[in-house]
């Protein structure tokens, strides 16, 4: 365990070479195990990969509190420092992305970032996140849990079947329902789009072909993003950013919002050779 400003910190590192952080997607009944099929792939290809279960998720110590993007972030800061102790990359999934474009603002100590996925922000809502944050509302919420997985999360049908009794179990946990709260709340998501501009560093962007949620149309918006010191080119009425020469841009067919649990061996040639160039 590594002591961080959000409780205990759970974590692992498997195989040897330069280090490399897999930051989980901090969704419902999620922990370090997304990874479970990409990390032995990418430690076979000569990274020390290191684990760990956000705050609130998993393993790790999990409190009687709203979690927000911001607390994640300082939390991830910390275990960077106390885990890994020298510069390396990063690969995040869903809203923490976000958070590590924030972090990545230091390109000497992020010198290269992946994202799957990333999310746009959303207004944070804190009824929901009272209602959901009482355990027999909560409860009620694990019920959908399958039809979530099955529908948003995976293609493969029977793929999402295995996961739900697995992820039915790390969400039933005592005090899980905190940090569950918040990712519906939407108190987890972070506006980072210019964060994601500034960045400087190679970057890579991977998404699911039949992903709903985050659609992929959106990734558009991360390869064209926004600048807000320049007037917009209007294309069909609508705002169109400038290209991001350090973005490399891979899409996988027949996934949805985790394309490194379902095609696991073609993400890990992806980013593979992303970090060998």
């Amino acid at each position: 365990m590594i002591a961080t400003p959000l409780g205990d910190v759970a974590w692992e590192s498997m195989g040897s070479g330069p280090p490399l952080v897999l930051v989980h997607a901090p969704a419902l009944g999620n922990d370090r195990s997304e990874w479970r099929r990409l990390a032995p792939l990418l430690a076979a290809a000569g990274r020390r990969v290191v684990l760990l279960d956000l705050p609130g998720f998993g393993d790790s110590e999990m409190r009687a509190m709203r979690y927000t993007a911001d607390a994640m972030i300082a939390a991830l800061d910390v275990f960077l420092d106390q885990a890994v102790g020298e510069p390396c990359p990063l690969v995040a999934a869903d809203d923490a992305a976000g958070w590590c474009m924030a972090l990545a603002r230091d390109a000497a100590r992020i010198p290269a970032l992946a994202v799957i996925a990333p999310t746009l922000p959303r207004p944070v809502d804190e009824a929901a996140f009272t209602a959901w944050s009482e355990r027999a509302r909560y409860e009620t919420l694990l019920d959908a849990v399958g039809e979530w997985l099955a529908h948003e999360v995976y293609c493969d049908v029977a793929l999402a079947r295995e996961e739900t009794a697995s992820a039915l179990a790390r969400a039933s946990r005592p005090m899980a329902e905190f940090a569950g709260a918040s990712w519906l709340s939407g108190s987890l998501r972070r506006d980072a789009r210019l964060d994601w501009l500034a960045l400087e560093q190679p970057l890579l962007l991977l998404w699911g072909e039949a992903c709903l949620l985050p659609p992929l149309d959106e990734a558009e918006r991360w390869l064209m993003p926004l600048r807000p010191d320049l007037p917009p080119m209007m294309i069909r009425g609508e705002a169109v950013g400038v290209q991001k020469q350090n973005v490399r841009y891979k899409s996988f067919p027949a996934t949805r919002l985790r394309p490194h649990v379902e095609r696991a061996e073609d993400v890990a040639r992806a980013v593979a050779a992303w970090l060998s160039a």
